[in-house]
């Protein structure tokens, strides 16, 4: 007897067709994502604006005192606290002090302190951030004493 050769037939494909449609949905899909997430939704608002913030640093008393001041206004956080941050030489920014801005104008004023002989004392104002305004930071003055 001689064995008769096995004929493969061929299986139904599941899902038929090519395979560019799965392609184009998953293109569609993709792009779709991508559109919404692109397009700000009333949850999440537009984008927030930074606190109008002026700040400024003196001597006071003229040069050579050794007496310093910084002061400025926030009108967009008035009767609030915000955060004075100061830094030594080239190390990290740390808070120092917290102060209250005036709930007519949003105005304040601080005492400032140079550091050890030979260093640097750096400090800026951090105003949070609110529904309206984003978190406002803004550098101030840098104290060298010698």
């Amino acid at each position: 007897m001689t064995p008769t050769p096995h004929v493969a037939t061929p299986r139904p494909v599941r899902g038929g067709g090519s395979a560019l449609p799965g392609a184009l949905v998953l293109a569609v899909v993709l792009v779709l994502g991508l559109l919404l997430t692109l397009v700000p939704s009333p949850a999440t608002g537009a984008a927030k604006v930074r606190h109008d913030l002026t700040v400024a640093a003196e001597e006071v008393g003229g040069e050579g005192t050794n007496h310093f001041r910084m002061f400025g206004a926030v009108p967009t956080y008035q009767g609030r606290r915000l955060k004075i941050q100061h830094r030594v030489d080239d190390g990290g920014w740390r808070l120092w002090k917290t102060t209250l801005t005036a709930a007519e104008d949003g105005a304040f004023s601080e005492r400032i302190y140079g550091g050890k002989r030979g260093s640097r004392v750096c400090y800026k104002v951090v105003v949070p951030a609110t529904k309206k305004y984003r978190t406002t930071k803004r550098k101030v003055a840098c104290i060298t004493t010698s």
